[in-house]
């Protein structure tokens, strides 16, 4: 087999080795991803905790 055949080599010793990096890439857009989904949930809750209060709140104003 020729160099052609095979294609350009890269060293085992590359200083950029994408095998190496995408762990971390992965990893930190998971964390990411994470923290997004959590900040989305409290804002949810945040919003049913306020519909939940104005709707107390509107029932009262009924009654009194």
């Amino acid at each position: 087999m020729s160099v052609e055949e095979i294609g350009p080599m890269t060293p085992v010793s590359s200083p950029v080795s994408p095998r190496r990096e995408a762990p971390d890439n992965e990893r930190i857009r998971e964390e990411e991803r994470i923290r997004e989904e959590e900040r989305i949930r409290q804002e949810e809750e945040e919003a049913r905790r306020r519909e939940e209060e104005m709707r107390r709140e509107h029932q009262i104003d009924e009654f009194a």
